[in-house]
């Protein structure tokens, strides 16, 4: 709980504000629920409301650099950043599909291999990089495959389907056969 007295306490910057015009609070290691209540208080000591401006939760770091406090008006973004982590004997199956899992005796920390959160009930989700050119680098065929792609060439093509590589050579078997057909014209 963080009370911000005006009368008693002064505006400190830099290090953190308490006080006129900014009030804040840590939140604690293993801290499970968060729950923001902003009320002002009269000189009797009653909760009133309207002289409060903003309250937000945000990222400690971001709030000691900014100057947010000196001009009173908060940016239109502010940083939150939680760093979530499950306390559990599973192991990384608890992470799900396209996930990466870092774990040891006591965490376990999943972080999507593609795209979404794996903490979310939508957890990860695997993109169709074959669907679009910017996401591969295959020239002729693309296969999506979970978490990546590979790229291919078609029948009468050869080399690694790859713009950064061989890429795909259409093959020159058709020079045999034309030019035996030629030679057989040649000879009647």
């Amino acid at each position: 709980m963080s009370i911000c007295d005006n009368e008693f306490m002064t505006t400190q910057y830099g290090d953190g504000c308490y006080g006129i015009d900014c009030c804040q609070a840590l939140i604690p290691y293993g801290l499970k629920n968060f729950t923001l209540d902003v009320r002002g208080t009269s000189s009797s000591g009653r909760y009133t409301y309207g002289s409060f401006k903003n309250a937000f939760l945000v990222d400690s770091d971001w709030f000691h650099k900014t100057s947010f406090p000196n001009n009173n008006m908060p940016p239109s973004d502010i940083p939150g950043v939680v760093d979530w982590k499950f306390s559990s004997n599973e192991t990384c199956k608890i992470c799900g599909s396209h996930t990466f899992c870092s774990s040891n005796q006591t965490f376990v920390s999943c972080s999507c291999a593609i795209q979404g959160n794996p903490y979310l009930p939508q957890g990860c989700t695997d993109i169709d990089e074959c669907g679009n050119q910017s996401l591969n680098l295959c020239v002729k065929k693309c296969t999506n495959v979970a978490g990546n792609y590979s790229c291919s060439c078609p029948t009468g093509y050869h080399g690694d389907g790859r713009r950064d590589g061989i890429g795909c050579v259409k093959n020159r078997s058709w020079l045999i056969p034309a030019l035996i057909g030629k030679l057989l014209i040649l000879i009647h």
